[in-house]
């Protein structure tokens, strides 16, 4: 009778061993599911790569950032930029399939700007709002200053 209550006893323990293995085993796996199978993480979409940043600059900033050396930092590193300068043209400049206007600027630099194939007529004096790509600007050495290229009128005299 002593054997029997001990194979009982040990059955009854390898059963709870078991049992206990078994639920371990369900938690386990209850663990992996909801790991796994979580809501989905929505992100904001990403920024079409056409979006373009438009930064409203002083002739006078823009020839200061090139002779400073910090012009790309500030406009061009990074995402597409417009620039938008408002001054007043110094000098008009007609050559064959290139209309140019020099701003006036406060600083001993010229800030060029190349209208391409423009027919607008333009006077010495007059106010503008020109755009340009950032990406698009080159230093230039003499005289010092820089010019924008692919420059567009925002506003028409």
């Amino acid at each position: 009778m002593a054997t029997t209550i001990g194979r009982t006893h040990l059955t009854v323990r390898l059963g709870l061993a078991a049992l206990a293995f078994l639920l371990l085993l369900a938690l386990a796996g209850a663990a992996v599911y909801v790991a796994f199978h979580k809501a989905p993480v929505v992100l904001a979409p990403p920024l079409p790569a056409t979006q373009t940043l438009t930064v409203t600059v002083t002739p006078d900033q823009l020839a200061i950032a090139m002779q400073g050396d910090h012009f790309y930092a500030d406009y061009a590193d990074g995402a597409p930029t417009t620039l938008r300068l408002t001054g007043s043209v110094a000098t008009v400049r007609r050559q064959p399939q290139h209309l140019q206007l020099q701003l006036r600027t406060a600083v001993p630099a010229a800030v060029w700007c190349d209208l391409g194939a423009s027919t607008a007529d333009v006077a010495v004096g007059t106010t503008v709002t020109v755009e340009a790509p950032a990406k698009q600007v080159e230093r230039l050495r003499q005289p010092a200053g820089v010019i924008l290229a692919h420059c567009q009128l925002a506003t028409v005299p």
